[in-house]
């Protein structure tokens, strides 16, 4: 069978998809065009556990896992009777606070090592969000500007102006005097070091492993910075 023919309503949602969104797909790295062309189903119709069924019906095993935000895999029953239980409610996005967020925030404080010392957690909607809050917060506690990103740190203006083509973003985002974002590449902390002795740095972001794991002691020098 042809791939043309395997993948056949795919490639048909795919033509409607593009005519009314930007390649395709609401997520950039979704998009049909970032995978081989025709190697990958272009959508899917439901999931079950670490599986997945695309329009074509064809089973496989979900590597990608929504982009991380799906660990405990798809159709979870716990998941499910908790979001039934919030929808019951009515109150999925109240006026005002709920029990629930300072019932979960608790939680959370009392379960992440990194969060007992101050106890204050704050909710955010995407990684894109929760990573522009992370720098406002440290910019703010250092009273310094500069940040250094390895890695993939969201889609807002203050990071993706670091990468090789920002179309849209106005160059000044990275500093007309000293740059405000610096992106260094992956396992050379030495770069970062170098940089840390003469800047002032406010925070280091980085993705702990990429497409490679850390060599070495790479991890360990960057904490120890």
């Amino acid at each position: 069978m042809s791939l043309a023919k395997r993948y056949e309503n795919s490639i048909a949602h795919t033509a409607k998809a593009r005519r009314v969104t930007p390649g395709g797909s609401q997520t950039s790295s979704k998009r049909p065009g970032a995978f081989p062309e025709r190697a990958f189903p272009a959508y899917l119709a439901r999931g079950q556990g670490a599986r997945v069924w695309d329009l074509d019906g064809h089973a496989l095993v979900d590597w990608i896992c929504g982009l991380g935000a799906v660990p405990l895999g798809y159709n979870y029953a716990p998941v499910n009777i908790a979001i039934l239980d919030q929808l019951d409610r009515g109150l999925i996005s109240a006026s005002l606070p709920t029990t629930l967020e300072e019932e979960i925030a608790a939680r959370l404080v009392e379960i992440i090592p990194c969060a007992q010392d101050h106890g204050q957690v704050r909710f955010v909607k995407t990684g894109s969000e929760a990573c522009a809050a992370a720098v406002r917060i440290a910019r703010r506690a250092t009273g310094r500007d500069l940040v250094i990103v390895v890695g993939y740190h969201g889609w807002h203006d203050w990071v993706m102006v670091t990468s090789a083509e920002h179309p849209g973003i106005p160059a000044g985002y990275l500093g007309d005097d000293e740059p405000l974002v610096l992106r260094m590449p992956y396992n050379d902390a030495e770069r970062i070091k170098a940089v840390m002795e003469y800047e002032k740095v406010a925070a280091v972001m980085l993705e702990p492993t990429l497409l490679m794991p850390p060599e070495g002691s790479y991890l360990r020098d960057v904490i120890d910075l």
